[in-house]
């Protein structure tokens, strides 16, 4: 009964939010979403680059998908993780070479 009492009372309030969203120009529900996701990246890159050795991997994955760079036809999602795989490979491959 109560949940029902309450979405009537926010009925009328998602109309106008709505309204107001239509209204408003694609520039500052851009930027209204970019802040929103703003944690979401915060701790993404915090999660990424915690552990030293996984962190330059983790930094050229970003920095190559972010980077929107196109080869063959190919986006920069897949070249990101093509170098970034390849450069934490680099570094195992290294450190098991000096450790023997």
């Amino acid at each position: 009964m109560s949940t029902g009492v309450v979405y009537l009372l926010l009925a009328p309030a998602a109309s106008l939010a709505a309204a107001f969203v239509a209204a408003s120009p694609p520039l500052l529900i851009q930027a209204v979403a970019g802040l929103a996701l703003m944690t979401s990246l915060a701790a993404a890159l915090n999660g990424a680059l915690d552990a030293e050795d996984t962190r330059l991997p983790a930094i050229v994955t970003f920095v190559a998908t972010a980077s929107g760079i196109t080869i063959f036809g190919i986006g920069g999602p897949f070249w990101g993780l093509v170098a970034g795989i390849s450069l934490l490979v680099i570094i195992r491959v290294g450190k098991q070479g000096t450790a023997q």
